[in-house]
């Protein structure tokens, strides 16, 4: 499947190449799970796509897409491409070893194709040594060379870096560009229903209908979430160990705090007044001794929490608790 939505972020790529003028590097900027990993594999196709019609004067800007049946095509879709390096955090940071492999991988000629390409997935993760090593390839581009620097987090990469950078942002796509690009066997309410668990993120969507069970563990969590808001202390402390067990895995501790997010979300919307009928596909009761700022303030505490995790080996058992101390109403 080519890209969910970024109809606009696509036309741009394609100028960049009609125009002749592609950066050395960019960043793909925005939440997770946009699928801004997948815009720049598909780039990379139409880059190096042995049937394309770049050069055709003739052929409109949203035809440009890349065949998807070429060998090249078909080698960068399964990550077999000898030209494209991807790079991703090891124990939760990129390190500066590999940033030296990258450089190594740079320095070759390209094999095939017409670019050597390379992918820094959470680029946010970059430690400052590997910042740095990075910026030293940044100032020397050499040849046909690009790299893509995946981040939800900008701030965290070094202003040096991002100067040097096209920096192109991405946003969640509307229902319309979900619904008129999935072809399943899913009702629309359904896909009303995934469109808001996943904020309009196109590869949280994909994730949902290829593994229905995410979606029946995100609802029990909406469940459980309404009983949490109603419990005393004590008992959302019981909560953790009969709900999790005795370990915490971080990939369970995402999952539960996407699915506390999404129900504060919800009745954060439903406090406010607002007439939605996506809203309406969801039993979820106001809770009436939350106000509308307790309910923010607790979404910023998630956020934060989220944010600490992907960063830190805290205790994922305490830090879920301090949480749910911050849970208390006004």
């Amino acid at each position: 499947m080519f890209l969910i939505g970024h109809k606009t972020q696509w036309r741009f790529l394609v100028r960049l190449i009609k125009n002749q003028r592609i950066p050395h590097a960019m960043i793909f900027w925005g939440q997770e799970k946009l699928g801004k990993k997948k815009a720049a594999l598909e780039f990379i196709k139409l880059l190096n796509c042995q049937n394309n019609q770049l050069r055709s004067n003739k052929v409109e800007e949203k035809e440009f897409i890349p065949c998807q049946s070429c060998l090249s095509c078909k080698a960068i879709e399964k990550s077999r491409d000898p030209n494209l390096f991807f790079l991703a955090p090891e124990e939760k940071e990129i390190q500066i070893n590999q940033i030296k492999n990258l450089q190594e991988f740079l320095m070759l000629r390209p094999r095939t194709g017409y670019f050597k390409t390379a992918i820094i997935d959470q680029a946010e993760s970059l430690n400052s040594e590997a910042q740095n090593c990075l910026l030293k390839t940044l100032e020397e581009p050499r040849g046909q060379v690009l790299l893509f620097l995946i981040a939800s987090r900008l701030e965290r990469l070094f202003s040096t870096i991002r100067s040097r950078c096209q920096i192109l942002k991405f946003f969640p796509v509307s229902f319309s560009e979900i619904s008129g690009e999935v072809k399943r066997e899913i009702s629309e309410t359904e896909l009303r229903r995934i469109f808001f668990l996943s904020q309009g993120r196109p590869k949280q969507i994909m994730d949902f209908l290829e593994n229905p069970e995410k979606i029946s563990q995100t609802l029990k969590v909406f469940q459980e979430a309404e009983k949490i808001l109603r419990a005393e202390l004590f008992e959302k402390f019981i909560f953790i160990p009969k709900f999790f067990g005795k370990e915490i895995s971080l990939k369970e501790m995402n999952e539960f705090l996407d699915g506390l997010e999404n129900y504060l979300r919800l009745i954060l919307l439903k406090k406010t007044g607002l007439k939605n009928e996506i809203l309406d596909l969801f039993n979820a009761r106001t809770i009436e001794n939350y106000s509308y700022k307790k309910l923010k303030k607790n979404l910023e505490n998630i956020q934060t929490l989220k944010n600490l995790i992907s960063q830190t080996n805290v205790n994922l058992r305490l830090s879920l608790e301090n949480l749910f101390l911050n849970l208390e109403p006004n």
